[in-house]
């Protein structure tokens, strides 16, 4: 069982406790005896925390209540505040759509007021959004935002809230320790003189943060901090994170009773509360309990619970369901089952995670700290030109015209030539840094999956239980998975080759249709497994001067792009043209694929470390393309693609006739 992470503090928590202190009658006749918009909203806002985690229906009810009854008013703040609960509270039921579009609407209305408490916790409450999506990058960009306007006016609690998010992103992508530091800095301005529900989530937050780096004891000290904190009355519901967490802590330190004790705290609470996250969260963990004994029905429990993180859009959640579920199967030595789940596990997580997440985030969190920095020497540069002024104006008056020009135009010309040079190392920084991220991206893509499933793989395969139709099927993927990963680094070796030494070039006079007959004999099981037919139609005594290896990499290349997107039974045609670019010849790769729409187009030559799936689930690899047009630029001719959605595509590319 690995140490998960609760997604509840990301939840923009209304706090609950103003509304709990009176009942839902007193409430509404609060709305009826509002005399002002401003207490009108005030009474709305207080129904919609009372109703919106335990009586959801009743929330969105008296939400649009309220949004028709400000815009009938035009009463932009009103109207603002409404989408924004309304967003919150789909959240909270897991209806991201919804909630994003809302939180759109209400950033529009606040944004057009000019208020910036309630931008500040919009781009909070649609970063909660993204990250409860698996979006983290985006979701850091959102929390830096409101960040910087929370501490522009100096609001508290709106930076205790932000500085809690960027812990938990921090957390998910691995920065352990930017994630306790962003804990720590929230705890030291936390009101110590009451109980709030920031200080119960982050205390629950850093006891995860310990927990996911084996420091267990260090975490039960923090989870039962926030239990303690959470047992006032108003306080109720939070106690299930506290209570889970615990549970996850003991069965970590293989106390698998005191575990269940806590979890049968928390099943209750996230039943009368109606949260499904905290739900799925408890019965995932009973399950991963139960399966020690009895693994059949811990199966079955965790089937419906991957069900329902589905319909919630819960992808991270999905990952730690579809994990305890290989375990079982492996536990049942059913491997075939488990070795599938497991390849769909690591797909998903692919699109959670990869290399760029962690550096992005890292980067965004170096530009805030810049950014604050800058404005700290500003004001001091403002401070201290004021003070220089009033000390200087006579030396100032004294000065000379004509040295002052001078001076000017010589610091004019020093800095210019200084400015050329940073911009120039700039530059060659920024092309440096982008060969190395290009590298990492496709090495941490293309290559960990299939490599990750080669150990499980043989592993299944050498075992006793394992049928022999089982064996077969294992086979098979790991002929898959060498033939992906074999393809992959020969790409990125010609590439890195390329970046490294440059495109060595040796053009000669030679027969194209010599390289294609070759290029075609080597795709030829893979086109015959489809049943493609390949028509060549390059005239036989048509020669071409151009580096011969860069032309027969181009072509295997489309060639083996165009069988792998291209559906059973289709056709591909390869021609030449010599009439159209003077010359040239220009060579076409066609099929009835699946095609490519305009975006795809535009950037189907310069993306790297993206992969797309074939028509029969191959891998395809970007980085091909990418060395596709350098090698032909490098010999002096073009390539480019038509293609529309559904109706296949055709690569063009040309190079020199021979003379």
């Amino acid at each position: 069982m690995k140490f998960v992470t609760l997604l509840v503090a990301l939840l923009i928590v209304t706090s609950t406790a103003e509304g709990q202190q009176t009942n839902a009658k007193q409430l509404i006749q609060n709305i009826d005896h509002a005399s002002s918009d401003t207490d009108k909203l005030t009474a709305y806002r207080a129904i919609a925390n009372y109703y919106q985690v335990t009586q959801p229906d009743s929330a969105y009810y008296y939400i649009n209540q309220g949004l028709r009854y400000f815009t009938e008013r035009d009463y932009i703040l009103g109207q603002a505040t409404m989408h924004g609960l309304l967003g919150i509270t789909y959240s909270i039921q897991s209806m991201m759509d919804a909630a994003k579009k809302e939180q759109i609407e209400g950033l529009k209305l606040f944004t057009l007021l000019k208020d910036t408490n309630g931008i500040a916790a919009t781009n909070n409450a649609l970063g909660v959004i993204e990250g409860k999506t698996g979006h983290y990058t985006k979701a850091t960009e959102y929390f830096l935002t409101a960040l910087r306007l929370f501490e522009k006016k100096h609001s508290d609690h709106g930076i205790i809230a932000t500085y809690m998010k960027l812990g938990i992103v921090n957390d998910l992508v691995g920065n352990y320790d930017k994630a306790i530091d962003y804990y720590t800095k929230a705890l030291d301005i936390s009101p110590k003189n009451k109980t709030e529900v920031n200080t119960i989530n982050l205390y629950n937050n850093m006891g995860n943060v310990y927990g996911r780096i084996g420091k267990y004891e260090e975490a039960k000290i923090y989870f039962k901090k926030a239990l303690d904190q959470a047992s006032p009355e108003q306080f109720e519901q939070d106690r299930v994170a506290s209570l889970t967490n615990l549970a996850n802590a003991y069965i970590l330190t293989n106390d698998n009773n005191s575990a269940m004790e806590y979890l049968n705290m928390a099943l209750p609470l996230t039943l009368k509360y109606k949260v499904p996250e905290d739900y799925t969260r408890v019965m995932l963990i009973m399950a991963s309990i139960t399966s020690q004994t009895n693994p059949h029905i811990a199966l079955d429990t965790l089937k419906s619970v991957f069900n329902a993180t589905r319909q919630m859009q819960q992808r991270q959640l999905q990952t730690e369901v579809m994990q305890a579920m290989v375990d079982i199967y492996e536990q049942l030595g059913n491997y075939k089952d488990a070795y599938t789940l497991l390849k769909e596990e690591h797909k998903l997580k692919d699109s959670i995670y990869n290399i760029e997440k962690e550096k992005q985030i890292a980067s965004l969190q170096a530009m805030h700290d810049l950014e604050q920095s800058n404005e700290k020497l500003q004001e001091m540069s403002v401070t201290e030109q004021k003070n220089k002024r009033t000390r200087n104006v006579i030396i100032v008056i004294a000065i000379s015209l004509g040295t002052a020009l001078l001076a000017l135009a010589y610091s004019f010309t020093k800095s210019n030539k200084l400015n050329k040079k940073l911009a120039k190392r700039e530059a060659e920084l920024a092309r440096a840094n982008a060969d190395k991220d290009r590298l990492f991206s496709i090495i941490g893509h293309d290559l960990r999956g299939p490599i990750n499933n080669i150990p499980l793989a043989i592993e299944m395969h050498n075992s006793e239980s394992t049928t022999r139709e089982e064996k077969e099927f294992l086979l098979n993927s790991l002929h898959e998975n060498a033939i992906a990963t074999a393809e992959t680094l020969e790409k990125l070796l010609n590439w890195g080759k390329a970046q490294i030494k440059g495109i060595s070039l040796n053009q000669t006079k030679f027969a194209a249709n010599d390289s294609l007959k070759v290029n075609i004999a080597l795709l030829k099981g893979a086109a015959d497994n489809k049943l493609i037919e390949i028509e060549n139609n390059v005239p036989a005594d048509l020669k071409v001067y151009a580096d011969e290896e860069h032309f027969r990499f181009v072509s295997r290349n489309l060639l083996a792009n165009a069988i792998k997107f291209t559906s059973a039974g289709g056709k591909i045609e390869i021609a030449a043209d010599t009439t159209t670019n003077k010359g040239f010849v220009v060579f076409s790769v066609k099929d009835n694929g699946i095609g490519m729409d305009k975006e795809q187009q535009e950037h189907i030559f310069d993306t790297l470390g993206v992969s797309t799936a074939g028509t029969a689930n191959e891998r395809g690899h970007s980085i091909g393309l990418m060395l596709c047009k350098e090698f032909i630029n490098e010999n002096g001719g073009d390539i480019w693609v038509e293609s529309k959605k559904g109706k296949g595509s055709t690569f063009y590319f040309s190079m020199k006739a021979a003379g």
